[in-house]
């Protein structure tokens, strides 16, 4: 399971959430949310900015799980694999510097 995946899993849970409802407010099918959340399936840039804005994820939370930013038209395209897990609390650390200090300016 990924990080983004288990994190979804465990987020719509919390929220009494089905696949299939937030499949259809990212527009994608319930299996491959299935296959997201148990890691069997990796998601398109697209995808991950959707489901990103749907679970209103921080700046700091987007950093994390190195998903493309489009905010303000201000983009951020990070690839996270080539960074160590230590040195992507660092970027975050400085991504919610850069937005204001709270890390939630969508």
């Amino acid at each position: 399971m990924t990080a983004l995946g288990e994190y979804l899993r465990e987020w719509r849970e919390k929220n009494n959430l089905t696949l299939h409802t937030v499949a259809d407010a990212i527009g994608t099918s319930i299996s491959t949310l299935s296959f997201i959340e148990t890691g069997r399936f990796s998601m398109s840039d697209k995808v991950m900015r959707k489901l990103a804005d749907f679970m209103q994820l921080s700046d700091k939370e987007r950093v994390e799980f190195g998903i493309l930013r489009n905010a303000s038209r201000d983009v951020w395209k990070i690839n996270m694999t080539k960074y160590t897990a230590e040195q992507r609390v660092v970027l975050a650390s400085f991504v919610e510097h850069l937005s204001g200090g709270d890390g939630d300016e969508r």
